[in-house]
Order: structure tokens, then C-alpha cells, then sequence
């Protein structure tokens, strides 16, 4: 038997567990920087099968490693955070926890993970494998916080040569998968505009007391001052930027003292990305001196360069020998590759299913300092908000 259908086998009997297990995360998510119970879990269940997991120093994530250890390290690496929405599906795993849900489909990618783990760990001790894994489950992946922490505090990638991030996407069906050569995600910087002002009657607005008029006014000027600088730029120099957060009085007949507007910025171009802020500042500066006011604060965080794959080629001839045929499709992000199963058990035949190839969107990683000992608090694991913190622009291969 070879390698690859003994790593089919394997996932087809766990299948239950993994499912079981998933369930379980769902019925209890946790969001960003809360996820105690969910590293917990986590560590549990990779001791139950032989691991020595190691706590993050900030008490949430876990890693744990395989492998011959003079053998170079590849990555594999899920987020375990859930987002801070209702959870309105009417299932039995639907989330006890009111007001967060796994809607990012987390639990799924941890659960399969840890569970990849446990084959990992056979396959070491009957044949061994060829290179040092690490396994990576990390925190606050929705803020765009918790992959630098770990690179930092943890060095999830030190003497890494590749690494491995996947996550599900709804129009793929079950059992296939979707690789992308090149950008795949675009960047991200999060830009959050504070106004304030003397308030007063809604009977009587002037131009520096309706702070809702001006809001309007000012983040319109950042978004079509994005626009025009991007102009005659190709398609991944185009800005994404949206203000979708919006702040202000609670009463309709107050002025509020302060607004507030959130939203975010996104590029598929890296030059792009790095102009950004600086760009951002000098639109805000004059719209300041057009107006008079100057009243404001821009702040612009959470930056997270844009996800560029590496060496897709091969990951889709792996997932190929383990699964099935593989089809390619040109398009303006690069070539794709998918491939699909029509059963989960490892004695079928698979053909090929007739429809477009699409793909989920991938994790980022990049390089960071040692893995240390775990530090188990919860305590101050929250990054400030207002963190002027960038992000290296040199990124390892990301790949799912």
C-alpha cells in the first residue's frame, strides 16, 4: 500500500472523531485573544495521541513538532478563533456561545489538523518521516494580530522551508480542494478615523458641529483620493476600501461630541500596500487644510501584506496522488488547480467532476524569532488597538 492511500485510509477511520470534534469547537467558539478553552482542547487531544504540546507564551495557541530534528521544518499551521456574529443555523453544533460563531470555518480546519497530527505521528513511528513538522494553531487570525505574535514570541517559523495554510471556502464542494500559484489574498490595513467637536442642537448645525456631515465628507475624501492615485495602475494597484462602521449621536435631535467611521483598505499589490498609510496621512492632511478641520485622529493598523503563493505546482501533484485527478484553468489571478473526490473512502475511484475550479482563500506566515517555553496567562494577550506595528514585507511561501 502506498504511502499516500495509507494516508487516505487513516483519515477515513478518524473521519468520526475529526467530526465529532469539530462540532465540539463549534458549539463553544471563542473569538480573538479569548480562545483559552480552545488551546486547551487542542493541547489535549495531541497529548492524548503522544505530542508534548507546547502552550504560545501569550497562553493561547499551541505548537507541537514531529519529525527527525536535524531535518529541515515545514509548517502546518490553522487558526482557531471564531468571529463575533450570531450563529442563525438551525443545526445540532450550533454555537452555546451567543453572539460568536465559527463562521469562518475554523473549527473545521483545526479539527483537521490536529487530526492530521495524529497520522503525521503514525507514519513517524512506522516508516519516519522525511522532514521536521511543526504544527501550528494560531490565535486572533480575524484581526490580523496573532501569526506576528507567534513569529515573534513563539518562532513558529524559525528554520521553516515551507508552510501550509488552508481554509475552507463554501463553493468547493466536500472533498475537493483549490490551490492558487500567486496572490491569492489582498493585503490589509484597518483605518480608523476619530472626529470630535462641541456638539449641540440638530436645529441648529454649523460645518464643525455636525460631525456626522463631516465624517460623510472626510472618509469619502480618503476613498476617492485612494482612487485617483491609483488611476492608470493595473488591476492590483485598485484600492478595496470600505468604511462600513459608523459612530456617532444616539439621539436624533443631539449633535454628538464625537464620530467615529472604521474601515478597512486592501491591495493585491505589494508597493501599493507599503504607500498606503503614508498616502492615507497626506489625504487626511488635506482635507484638514480645505476645510479647517483638523479636529481628528487617523489611525492605521493591523497591516498584513499581501498573500503570494509559491510553488502551487506541487502542492496540487501531491493532492493529486492522494486524491484524485487534477484540472487546471487559467485566470487573471494565475493558474489553478483543483482537485475533487466523489467519495471520502479511501477504496473509491475518483473521476473528474465537471464544473469551474475555484478556491479558498489561504492563512499568511512569515519569519519571527525562537520557540520558547509556555507561559499559561490571561493577562494582557490583546495587542493595542492603536499599534502603529508593521508588519515584514518578506514573506515565506504560503500554500494550502
Amino acid at each position: 500500500m502506498t504511502l499516500e492511500r495509507k494516508i487516505s485510509r487513516a483519515a477515513y477511520e478518524m473521519a468520526d472523531d475529526a467530526r465529532r470534534f469539530r462540532e465540539d469547537l463549534a458549539r463553544h467558539p471563542e473569538p480573538a485573544w479569548e480562545e483559552y478553552d480552545t488551546t486547551e482542547k487542542i493541547a489535549a487531544k495531541l497529548a492524548m495521541v503522544g505530542f508534548r504540546p507546547v502552550i504560545a507564551r501569550s497562553g493561547l495557541g499551541v505548537v507541537a513538532e514531529v519529525g527527525p530534528r536535524d531535518r529541515p521544518v515545514v509548517v502546518l499551521r490553522s487558526d482557531i478563533d471564531a468571529l463575533r456574529v450570531e450563529d442563525a443555523r438551525n443545526v445540532p453544533y450550533r454555537s452555546q456561545n451567543p453572539g460568536v460563531h465559527h463562521g469562518c470555518g475554523h473549527d473545521v480546519t483545526t479539527s483537521g489538523l490536529v487530526h492530521a497530527a495524529e497520522i503525521l505521528s503514525d507514519i513517524d513511528k512506522s516508516e519516519g518521516l522525511p522532514n521536521r513538522v511543526r504544527l501550528v494553531f494560531q490565535p486572533a487570525e480575524e484581526p490580523g494580530e496573532g501569526a506576528m505574535r507567534m513569529i515573534r514570541e513563539d518562532g513558529v517559523l524559525d528554520n521553516a522551508v515551507a508552510a501550509f495554510g488552508m481554509h475552507s471556502w463554501p463553493r468547493i464542494h466536500v472533498g475537493g480542494f483549490g490551490v492558487v500559484q500567486g496572490l491569492i489574498q489582498n493585503s490589509h490595513h484597518a483605518v480608523d478615523l476619530h472626529l470630535r467637536g462641541p456638539g449641540g442642537h440638530a436645529s441648529r448645525p454649523t460645518p464643525h458641529t455636525d460631525l456626522t456631515r463631516v465624517g460623510n465628507k472626510f472618509s469619502l475624501a480618503l476613498q476617492e483620493g485612494m482612487e485617483k492615485l491609483a488611476q492608470g495602475k493595473g488591476p492590483e494597484a485598485q484600492p478595496i476600501f470600505v468604511f462600513p462602521m459608523q459612530r456617532g449621536s444616539e439621539a436624533r435631535n443631539a449633535l454628538p461630541t464625537e464620530a467615529y467611521y472604521g474601515g478597512s483598505i486592501r491591495f493585491g499589490d505589494l508597493e501599493a500596500y507599503r504607500n498606503a498609510p503614508e498616502q492615507l496621512r497626506h489625504l487626511a492632511d488635506d482635507f484638514a487644510e480645505r476645510t479647517g478641520f483638523v479636529n481628528y485622529e487617523l489611525n492605521i493598523t493591523h497591516a498584513v501584506p499581501p498573500v503570494v503563493n509559491t510553488c502551487a505546482d506541487k502542492v496540487a501533484e501531491a493532492l493529486a496522488a492522494g486524491r484524485g485527478p487534477t484540472w487546471w484553468s487559467v485566470t487573471s489571478r494565475g493558474r489553478r488547480a483543483v482537485t475533487t473526490s466523489r467519495s471520502c473512502s479511501p477504496e473509491s475511484t475518483t473521476s473528474p467532476v465537471s464544473r469551474t475550479p475555484t478556491t479558498p482563500s489561504l492563512a499568511s506566515s512569515r519569519r519571527g524569532a525562537h520557540l520558547g517555553a509556555p507561559a499559561k496567562t490571561r493577562t494582557s494577550t490583546r495587542p493595542s488597538s492603536t499599534s502603529t506595528r508593521r508588519h515584514p514585507a518578506t514573506r515565506c511561501t504560503t500554500t494550502p
